[in-house]
């Protein structure tokens, strides 16, 4: 990852709170498709607040639900509902929750817009690092679970490919 973009998302990461899983996170967003880095957190302007939009927007908006979660860690009825790496987890789903927008990088390049089975395909992503050495499979399914919800029952539709 570039200097530039460690210090953008330093921030965030810098509330993960076990090493392991701060250095996963390391490891996905310099996996995540280019466009993520540059591209708004809506192509279309209609579904995101202002500070979203234009360059750079979809990071950041993944960056504000991160601390948006620390927010809600910090109120005393969640603050003991959730386990140190628990809380780690949902913050790694927050930080990469859209990884996947618009597809691969590839499929970027050959359509903008969002796939609506993008949390689907995130979560792929996090089951395709099972047996690789990070984390144990049984937290990435956490991760996963967490970015598929996402969007609620708005995952997929009949234009979907999955």
């Amino acid at each position: 990852m570039t200097d530039e973009r460690m210090k953008l998302v330093e921030s965030v990461l810098s509330t993960i709170e076990n090493e392991d899983i701060k250095e996963f996170a390391i490891v996905l967003l310099d996996n995540l498709p280019e466009y993520i880095w540059v591209v708004p957190a809506s192509s279309t302007g209609k579904y995101h607040p202002a500070y979203s939009l234009g360059d750079g927007g979809l990071m950041r908006h993944q960056m504000a639900v991160v601390r948006f979660l620390n927010f809600f860690f910090e109120l005393e009825q969640y603050k003991n509902r959730f386990t140190s790496r628990q809380r780690d987890l949902l913050r790694l789903a927050a930080l990469t929750h859209d990884g996947r927008k618009s597809g691969s990088q590839e499929d970027y390049e050959k359509s903008k817009y969002t796939k609506f089975e993008h949390p689907l395909l995130m979560a792929k992503v996090y089951l395709s690092y099972k047996d690789k050495g990070f984390l144990p499979e049984e937290e990435l399914k956490y991760i996963a679970v967490a970015i598929t919800k996402h969007m609620g029952q708005w995952n997929t539709d009949k234009r979907s490919q999955l």
